[in-house]
């Protein structure tokens, strides 16, 4: 319980800018002597980062278009739509309800079969399935057979095709209502609703969506560009230190994983932990270059805002995150965004939206 309190206390008062976790040597401790240790830690490289003033980028602004708001309210629609029992053939899209039972499985053959209700084209229904069901009509038998994975969790399952009997018990149609007024009110849960309203809600959204994946893509741009830039030779103790903690997950896991396979795995998240490494490091450089920091008050407006989202007491988020270790992270996050926003102000934009083009500074 000392000993990480220790090195904390060392780290702060050496003002060190540590990274990954320390490695204990030397540990002597004798009854009425001092404890005496050596810890070992590695730093952040101390990198200048260059190049961000001006940066020539493309941010890709899609346009929200009508095919894309009528997918949104014919989804709407779907989960909102009634049942009707239907006489003619299943078709995808369809509601059927069946009985099944194994052949030759346990069960005997005068065991009364279950009950199962598939959508046909639904992304839960076996593909086997849909393809036996689709043109049946109620009272229909079939044999479908039902083919397991090879990584299917379910061991004995995991390789094998197992055949059922089917019985077609009941076909619905799905009926979608109409985009209306009431329609609107439904969804929106408001009595004044008109369909324009809920096209304009959709609208918004899918344009506040298109902005945030666009501005993803343009940090990820953004820092990929710096990082060429800029190279430098990362701190490979945390990196084997981070890449170890994430393997013994792994293992825990997928106890069975052969060793080659574990080594492509192994090599798949050190390209990962090196990235995000990386990141950090080029964030790091660029926020004490440009002297940013996140003040107490910075802290206290975020958990706030927080707070006020979630309809909870300030004090009481803090004490949360105080407790559960998150004011750091919080922190961390916070500084991380400021030195994003910073790079992307000092950065030369150029915001394409469909055909049009618009240079921002």
């Amino acid at each position: 319980r000392f000993l990480p309190e220790a090195v904390h206390s060392a780290i702060e008062d050496n003002k060190l800018n540590t990274i990954g976790d320390p490695s204990i040597s030397n540990l002597n401790f004798t009854p009425g002597q001092p404890l005496t240790f050596t810890a070992t830690l590695e730093v952040m490289p101390e990198v200048e980062i260059t190049g961000y003033e001006g940066l020539a980028l493309t941010r890709q602004q899609p346009e929200v278009t009508d095919e894309q708001i009528s997918k949104v309210l014919d989804k709407l629609r779907d989960d909102r739509a009634d049942l009707e029992p239907t006489d003619r053939p299943a078709q995808n899209g369809d509601i059927v309800t069946i009985g099944y039972k194994e052949l030759g499985g346990e069960s005997t053959e005068d065991a009364e079969p279950e009950e199962m209700t598939l959508e046909l084209g639904g992304g839960r229904t076996p593909d086997t399935f849909n393809e036996g069901l689709v043109g049946t009509v109620v009272g229909d038998m079939k044999e479908i057979p039902l083919p397991y994975p090879a990584d299917y969790p379910d061991e004995a399952l995991a390789g094998t095709t197992r055949k059922f009997h089917v019985t077609v018990r009941k076909i619905e149609e799905k009926i979608w209502p109409p985009v209306d007024d009431a329609f609107a009110q439904k969804v929106l849960g408001k009595d004044d609703a008109t369909a324009a309203d809920l096209k304009s809600r959709i609208r918004l959204n899918l344009e506040m969506e298109a902005k945030l994946q666009s501005m993803r893509t343009l940090e990820n741009n953004l820092l990929g560009r710096l990082l060429e830039l800029n190279p430098f030779d990362l701190p490979q103790g945390a990196v084997e230190g981070s890449l170890a903690r994430v393997m013994e997950q792994v293992k825990k896991d997928h106890p069975q994983m052969p060793p080659d396979e574990e080594l492509k795995v192994r090599e798949h998240y050190r390209a990962r932990v090196e990235s995000n490494y990386r990141v950090d490091i080029l964030l790091d450089a660029v926020g004490q270059q440009e002297k940013i920091t996140v003040s107490d008050e910075d802290l206290d407006k975020e958990i706030a805002s927080y707070a006020e989202n979630e309809g909870e007491d300030p004090a009481k988020v803090r004490a949360r995150l105080k407790k559960e270790g998150g004011l750091s992270r919080l922190k961390d996050d916070m500084f991380r965004r400021k030195v994003v926003e910073c790079l992307i102000d000092k950065a030369a934009i150029t915001v394409v939206t469909g055909t049009e083009t618009e240079e921002t500074a």
